[in-house]
């Protein structure tokens, strides 16, 4: 489950790496299918927010790791958009459009759920059995799922495009997240403590950029192709931040772990180890952090940061 004080989750959360991107924007016994229930559950209608950013902010939040939910931020509130039952969560999820995919506890292991984005709870319907997920806006998925070959566990990488069979695509000792941030398909896979960035997976062209960590972390990568990521132990964290071709990292010495670039890549929506309900900005080119506060629904796991409109990525 999560590890809260540090900012990293556990697989069985399917966060320990998430690759939340501006372009996608980390069975539920509880999962909502039929759209009943209140989006304002969490703490009633119009609760005031003390963070409020521009376009639109989805965050995975929750008091511990056994109540995190889907929630959206708004101008005036904190919206709700799942609604688990008290003994299931939302694992991980992500948005491109107007869906959202979701990963939570099935009848025999986790499985994946799409639906749209509506003004209340979300509708969703199942896909397939997985652990973590990437969406596009004209509906493709893609989703890993721990399989056995050659008598050992592996994580197999799927992808189902609209119309058509679901088709596997890429296997990886372990996976640690899944992306659609650049338009194509980006895999954080480990083998042996060693992580890296695989780009283009399911495509003719696929590069793979090492990265530099050897222990489970974030992995946020941007419209344009810039990542951050934590790296280093307790006594020497560093947050990297690296250019578009994931190469060259700039290194800070900071508390903080990365939940999501905003739209215009200016800025890093951050979260404090330590104070799972703190959140900061971030600007990545200096490491200047700004506090925003807290949010009522507790600490945040995952985020996703989406222009209203689409907006053309910075080049740096």
């Amino acid at each position: 489950m999560a590890d809260w004080s540090s900012g990293i989750w556990s697989r069985r959360a399917y966060a320990r790496v998430v690759l939340a991107g501006v372009a996608c924007g980390l069975v539920l016994v509880g999962w909502v299918i039929d759209g009943r229930a209140s989006d304002a559950t969490a703490f009633g209608a119009g609760t005031p927010l003390t963070v409020s950013l521009p376009g639109r902010v989805f965050v995975l939040c929750g008091r511990d790791e056994r109540s995190t939910d889907v929630y959206e931020l708004t101008a005036d509130r904190l919206r709700r958009r799942t609604q688990s039952a008290p003994d299931g969560v939302v694992d991980n999820f992500a948005v491109a459009g107007a869906r959202i995919a979701l990963v939570g506890s099935g009848a025999t292991m986790d499985e994946i759920r799409v639906g749209q984005l509506g003004q209340g709870l979300v509708r969703t319907h199942r896909v397939a059995d997985g652990q973590g997920v990437a969406l596009k806006a004209d509906g493709t998925i893609a989703w890993d799922v721990t399989t056995s070959q050659h008598g050992g566990l592996v994580s197999a990488v799927w992808i189902k495009r609209p119309g058509r069979s679901a088709r596997r695509v890429a296997t990886y000792a372990s996976v640690w997240g899944l992306s659609y941030a650049t338009g194509r398909l980006d895999v954080v896979a480990a083998s042996r403590k060693k992580f890296r960035i695989v780009r283009g997976v399911g495509e003719r062209t696929v590069t793979s950029r090492r990265l530099l960590t050897d222990r489970p972390t974030r992995v946020i990568s941007s419209r344009s192709g810039r990542i951050a990521y934590n790296g280093g132990d307790s006594r020497h964290r560093r947050l990297r931040v690296t250019g578009t071709d994931a190469q060259h990292p700039k290194s800070f010495a900071v508390d903080w772990y990365p939940l999501a670039w905003s739209p215009d890549e200016r800025q890093l929506l951050v979260g404090a180890i330590g104070e799972h309900s703190a959140l900061g900005l971030m600007n990545p080119s200096t490491g200047e952090i700004s506090s925003l506060g807290t949010l009522e629904c507790g600490g945040v796991a995952l985020a996703q940061w989406m222009a209203t409109q689409p907006a053309a990525p910075t080049r740096r």
